[in-house]
């Protein structure tokens, strides 16, 4: 999975057209938190490529986190029958 990932940001980082990709690529990279001054210009896509895997590793966890909860959030008959014991 991570494989793909990152071949999908190697290129991005050369794909130098003026596409609507490059463009979404510029929106996300401000999304971010990206800066527009020339110090930190050449590490802009570095960032972001760190940026964007601890976003996704924070959705994938939070994905998990709301499946477990709706998947006991109305338990089965046999939690009830232990109540009535």
């Amino acid at each position: 999975m991570y494989r793909w990932f990152w071949i999908t940001c190697i290129c991005l980082l050369c794909y130098n057209g003026n596409s609507k990709m490059t463009k979404l690529w510029e929106i996300w990279k401000y999304a971010l938190g990206s800066f527009s001054d020339a110090k930190t210009k050449k590490y802009d896509d570095i960032i972001v490529i760190i940026r964007s895997t601890i976003f996704l590793s924070y959705l994938v966890t939070n994905c998990f986190i709301v499946s477990g909860v709706i998947r006991h959030w109305n338990p089965p008959d046999h939690v009830q029958s232990m109540r009535t014991r």
